[in-house]
């Protein structure tokens, strides 16, 4: 027996220490119900799982932005359905206006109910917005910026991509005109052999005996201007300058308030005197000339930013360019610039506009929703009347026209909240699956810790009571120094 060094209390007090230490991490994974309670514990298993936790919660984060761009979404698709709606009963006015049953009175209602509609279609774009972002009014349509003011665009298809895309303006588009040197004074009063009907464009204006030129030229604006025709008198630059107060008058002049094929004038009179009286019997119908571009070409011969599939066509002042694919653009030209000589711009199209909607946890997991600018213009409803059978029929076409764009637009928008439900579905099933990952990695078994948790503390209490024993064997030496 040795009392200078009592080995066994040394073992006894290590196997204490080694269970106790076993213990006391049994204890705390079991408590915490981590296994990973710090990097010692698992360094390459604490790495992994902030790295995972991150994602989970981007993951979690991005589901929910998921669900606010379908918010956003179905507010811009319900505000369109309301919009379709007006348009139903504006064709439903234009199919009735266009019937020649209708009177003035009648068509001057159908008139004023969609004047009424087209107002109060422009404010609901322009005032509509989701938590304080502007939807309908072109504020997530993709910026623009042209080279020269002269030529500006003014809506394009979600199918245009960013680039810079060129084009030439050779011709200027014109309205269509009609003239007549004679003027007669303001007192001048018609006889009986001149009583007849004057009509524009289909709509009829009565001269009667007695009546003056006065009357007559006020009669000629209003039901002009219900013919989507300007009746004026002009001075000295001829009739393709301004207008000037009657008695200053060098002649009068009938001009289309609208450019090029759109834009048209047919006056007609039932009464030979009348018409030689006022020089209306050399008037034929008269059309509008519509602008002419073409697309420029770089150095090397190729479109710039057009395909070699794209056309264009021309309506009045605006150049359509369709392609492949539902790529649409739609410029339009200033014709007094024009006018001056050949316009050519470079209109560069950004990515920015397009509201990013961010569908992942990482950067570029996202995707973009283009809404298109809806108003009278981008429409084509901003100069319609239905005051004669052709320009109700007319009216009615281009109602259709934009009935078929809005629901293009509903289409798109329908295909994209579909898209983000799917979207929704995925991301919630990777963050279900990450999460059961990361259990793995950082989360005690219960079980087994217990099992564990119950022999280090069998072993604890077992090497207490050795050490306590090893710790009273040197008494015993005291016995055979005492005999």
């Amino acid at each position: 027996m040795r009392i200078n060094h009592n080995s066994m209390a040394y073992t006894a007090n290590n196997n204490l220490t080694t269970s106790s230490e076993k213990l006391a991490k049994a204890v705390e994974r079991l408590s915490s119900g981590y296994k990973v309670n710090s990097s010692k514990d698992d360094a390459a298993g604490m790495a992994i799982s902030q790295r995972m936790q991150a994602q989970i919660r981007g993951l979690d984060r991005a589901t929910q932005n998921a669900n606010d761009g379908i918010g956003l979404i179905q507010t811009a698709e319900g505000t369109l359905g309301e919009i379709q709606a007006m348009m139903s009963r504006m064709e439903e006015l234009a199919t009735q206006a266009a019937n020649d049953s209708m009177d003035f009175n009648d068509r001057q209602a159908c008139q004023d109910e969609i004047n009424k509609l087209i107002e109060e279609l422009n404010r609901i774009t322009d005032d509509m917005d989701f938590n304080g972002r502007k939807l309908l009014n072109g504020d997530v349509c993709r910026r623009n910026y042209s080279s020269d003011p002269s030529v500006v665009l003014y809506d394009l298809s979600s199918a245009v991509e960013e680039d810079d895309y060129g084009l030439k303006i050779t011709e200027a588009a014109t309205k269509a005109t009609a003239s007549t040197t004679v003027v007669l004074g303001e007192n001048y009063k018609f006889s009986e052999e001149e009583a007849g009907i004057i009509t524009v464009n289909g709509y009829e204006v009565p001269v009667t005996a007695g009546m003056t030129m006065r009357d007559l030229f006020g009669n000629l604006v209003e039901a002009c201007d219900h013919a989507c025709v300007d009746y004026f008198a002009y001075g000295a630059e001829g009739p393709e300058g301004e207008s000037v107060p009657f008695e200053e008058a060098n002649g009068l002049a009938f001009r289309s308030q609208n450019y090029g094929s759109e834009g048209s004038i047919e006056v007609n009179c039932d009464n030979k005197k009348l018409a030689q009286t006022l020089g209306l019997n050399n008037m034929t119908k008269v059309d509008g000339k519509d602008c002419v571009a073409e697309f420029t070409k770089d150095a090397d011969g190729s479109r710039v930013g057009f395909s070699n599939t794209a056309a264009m066509r021309f309506v009045g002042e605006k150049v359509i360019v369709t392609d492949r694919n539902g790529f649409e653009m739609q410029f339009k030209s200033d014709p007094d610039e024009v006018k001056k000589g050949p316009v050519e711009a470079t209109v560069r199209v950004l990515e920015a506009g397009p509201i990013n909607l961010q569908i992942g946890a990482f950067e570029g997991e996202n995707i973009k929703i283009n809404i298109p600018k809806i108003d009278s213009e981008t429409l084509r409803l901003d100069k319609i009347s239905v005051f004669t059978h052709d320009l109700a029929a007319t009216a009615l076409d281009r109602i259709q026209e934009a009935s078929k764009k809005i629901s293009r637009t509903r289409s798109y928008l329908g295909a994209q909240q579909n898209r983000l439900q799917y979207s929704t579905s995925n991301l919630e099933a990777t963050s279900e699956n990450m999460t059961g990952a990361l259990s793995g990695i950082m989360d005690t078994d219960m079980a087994a810790m217990m099992t564990e948790y119950t022999a280090k503390d069998v072993l604890s209490q077992s090497a207490t009571a050795m050490l306590s024993k090893a710790n009273a064997l040197p008494e015993n030496l005291l016995q055979l120094i005492q005999g």
